[in-house]
């Protein structure tokens, strides 16, 4: 049985073009959250929520 999850993908300022893993959620919602409470972090260029299998 294939699970997907859903993890968090991160573009700091700064260096946009790096791309940092972290936090993944079972429930898209749980991950929708967490963008919604980080995304106005002066040190966030980006968030989005990625889906995957495990």
């Amino acid at each position: 049985m294939t699970i997907i999850r859903y993890r968090i993908k991160v573009h700091f300022k700064g260096c946009p073009e790096k791309i940092f893993y972290f936090q993944s959620f079972d429930r898209k919602i749980d991950a929708i959250n967490f963008v919604n409470q980080y995304q106005e972090k002066s040190y966030i260029y980006a968030l989005e929520i990625e889906e995957y299998t495990k």
